[in-house]
């Protein structure tokens, strides 16, 4: 790790806590996974924004080898487990 990576460390953590710390008062208003739907809907409209305002676009993906790992990596790398912390 090197020195100028620390800012984005911190900064990751922050977010990643404040999400935790987000959930437990979203769940108590909201079902899981209602909860978990609008997270994901506010994500994705972010994400696109930055994609859409950024001065260095890439070029989309268009090996479709790619999108079934892709989408199999979303499910289990980011659905199951955001799933599995907000119901506990």
């Amino acid at each position: 790790m090197t020195i100028q990576a620390l800012p984005y460390i911190l900064l990751l953590g922050f977010l990643f806590g404040s999400t935790l710390i987000a959930s437990r008062f979203g769940v108590g208003q909201f079902h899981p996974i209602i909860y978990l739907g609008l997270r994901s809907v506010l994500a994705s409209l972010s994400y696109g924004a930055v994609y859409v305002l950024s001065h260095r676009r890439r070029a989309w993906p268009t090996n479709p080898r790619l999108w079934p790992h892709a989408i199999l990596l979303g499910i289990l790398g980011t659905a199951v487990p955001m799933v599995c912390i907000v119901t506990s």
